[in-house]
């Protein structure tokens, strides 16, 4: 089970259990709405970071609601290529909504103790 708090610091890291960064892997960030172009085609909105070595972070821009999930590997939709990284523990995903003015809202995805 994986804890996941908002907080107002400006933070943006992904921890284990014992709150040390985890360095090397992947936050896919994918909007909640999906766009269907032509009755047919739908259209994934998002993109993918790697974390530091401190298990931090940096987004681009964004505003709406979007899913937060780490994982070893996401797509890059805007370069048609998948971002890969070191295998996380088992962190829940999130939906967290950005309002690119607030440059200051705190995410941190956690791996929970048993």
């Amino acid at each position: 089970m994986a804890r996941n708090t908002h907080q107002s610091t400006g933070s943006r890291r992904v921890l284990d259990k014992n709150g040390q960064g985890i360095a090397n892997t992947v936050v896919e960030i994918r909007k909640t709405e999906i766009r269907i172009l032509d009755n047919i085609f739908i259209m994934p909105i998002g993109t993918a970071v790697k974390t530091d070595e401190s298990g931090s972070f940096q987004l681009p821009s964004l505003s709406g609601d979007y899913k937060l999930s780490v994982t070893q590997a996401a797509p890059l939709y805007n370069q048609q290529m998948m971002l890969l990284g070191k295998t996380p523990p088992a962190i829940s995903p999130i939906t967290f909504d950005f309002d690119s003015s607030k440059t200051s809202e705190s995410i941190l995805l956690q791996e929970q103790t048993p």
